[in-house]
């Protein structure tokens, strides 16, 4: 296997992470106080949170199973699902649709009522406009009462009618520890302790090892594609240290990237 990060090198990675990273995100808004001033920049309402997961992983026996970025319950038992999404498509609808309906076979036992169902929010974060509105944030409540509130955050449009919600696209596009804003000081106090602080910073690095270590567990060949896109995303790394650390060469990882994954099987499997 390739070599480990170094400390110097995680310390470098860590400090170069903006709130645009999955990973990052995931492991700043995991604590209910900061996940609730987040929320309620967003929407305005005030919220509750009890229980926050982050790459929350939902199994799926006979289909397509998925991991959010981001799972939370409040106490009333409304659930939450946030995602951070750096692609400029149109599949974040369908990633929705389908997260959605994950979601709800986790929420509704045999025997009960479709009553039962808890209120859902989804909340995308996206790089671009892509749903080309022009605002910053995009409500879509159905036409029907059915529980569910979506929402999307792009971090490019501006209005002029937040300034609170600018300041906050522009720290997540460029996090840094410094930051002293009286808008959202959770916030910024997490992320200064991931940052700067020696435990967080050694929760960050376990983070990067965690990575590391489940691709190597995983052993397939797919796998390593998947850690490798992992480690470049969403930590910041280069294609070249990615693949090192995967212990795989570059022109194996762009062969496989360039749909001849059947005919270099034979050389890349391990």
């Amino acid at each position: 296997m390739g070599e480990r990060l170094t400390w110097e090198e995680k310390r470098e990675k860590i400090q170069a992470l903006n709130l645009t990273s999955d990973v990052f995100a995931g492991k700043v808004l995991e604590e209910p106080e900061v996940l609730e001033e987040f929320l309620n920049l967003l929407t305005g309402r005030r919220w509750h949170i009890c229980e926050v997961k982050s790459q929350y992983s939902i199994r799926q026996i006979l289909g397509h199973s998925v991991v959010l970025d981001l799972y939370a319950v409040e106490e009333d038992g409304t659930r939450i699902h946030l995602e951070l999404q750096n692609k400029d498509n149109d599949e974040h609808i369908l990633r929705t649709r389908y997260c959605r309906a994950c979601i709800d076979t986790t929420l509704l036992d045999t025997g009960l009522k479709y009553r039962e169902l808890s209120d859902l929010w989804q909340i995308f974060i996206t790089q671009k406009d892509f749903l080309k509105c022009g605002k910053p944030l995009v409500w879509n409540r159905k036409h029907y009462w059915d529980g569910t509130t979506e929402i999307y955050f792009n971090l490019s449009s501006k209005d002029g009618g937040n300034k609170v919600q600018e300041k906050l696209q522009d720290y997540m596009r460029h996090t840094v520890s410094e930051n002293e804003s009286a808008s959202f000081p959770k916030l910024v106090n997490r992320v200064h302790f991931l940052k700067s602080e020696t435990k967080g910073m050694g929760q960050m690095c376990e983070i990067f090892d965690q990575v590391r270590q489940d691709g190597i567990e995983f052993g397939r060949q797919e796998m390593k594609i998947i850690f490798i896109d992992k480690l470049m995303h969403s930590l910041g790394i280069t294609k070249e240290r990615a693949c090192e650390i995967m212990d795989l060469d570059v022109s194996e990882y762009e062969c496989a990237l360039s749909g001849q994954m059947s005919a270099c099987s034979d050389d890349l499997r391990v």
